[in-house]
């Protein structure tokens, strides 16, 4: 077992910190790039049908919180962590032959 005592603000009491672990279905994006995260922001993408979104990605704190953001934009893609866990991979649910962006 190990044991950490963190220090409580002297004015308050509280104890505060980040999170350390992101649950069962979540990889915490501080963790990624060899544990120096990612910078997010808003990335713009296009299914095969032409409608566009900007997603914002700022605030996700899992990938999952990323995967959810691109999943309920109004795009027709599904976003998933790819086989590997290395990546996410994009697939266009439109049937559209047109480019995907």
């Amino acid at each position: 077992m190990v044991v950490i005592f963190l220090p409580a603000n002297p004015d308050t009491g509280i104890i505060s910190g980040a999170s350390v672990f992101a649950g069962l279905n979540g990889t915490l994006v501080s963790s990624l790039n060899g544990g120096q995260g990612l910078e997010l922001g808003t990335i713009k993408i296009r299914d095969r049908a032409g409608t566009e979104r900007d997603i914002n990605l700022t605030g996700a704190v899992t990938v999952t919180d990323i995967l959810d953001r691109i999943n309920t934009s109004g795009v027709n893609v599904v976003a998933e962590v790819k086989p590997g866990a290395n990546g996410i991979s994009l697939t266009d649910q439109t049937g559209s032959a047109g480019t995907m962006q």
